[in-house]
């Protein structure tokens, strides 16, 4: 990153008004080389990078990575298969 936070927030609307031509160029380049690396950044995920499938949000897994977990969490050795679970939700409730 060319420029630091502190940079950022001393910018405003009549900053670059006060630059001359060259100063601008420079000013705006480095604007987008900065903004570059931040979406580069910002679309990085397991897929991509070196980070474990794991640090994945819950939100952006799909379905059968959260089904999975939850499995896994509810204290059980293996996820069980999906026809099992979907026959266990469509068995009788009965209360004792």
């Amino acid at each position: 990153m060319h420029l630091s936070q502190h940079s950022l927030r001393q910018l405003d609307k009549a900053y670059p008004d006060s630059l001359d031509e060259v100063a601008l160029r420079v000013l705006s380049v480095n604007l987008l080389e900065d903004l570059k690396e931040a979406w580069y950044r910002l679309n990085q995920g397991p897929e991509n990078s070196s980070r474990p499938p794991s640090s994945r949000a819950p939100w952006e897994r799909q379905r059968s990575e959260r089904e999975s977990d939850e499995d896994m969490e509810d204290g059980e050795l293996e996820p069980e298969p999906a026809e099992v679970k979907r026959r266990r939700r469509n068995w009788p409730v009965t209360h004792l």
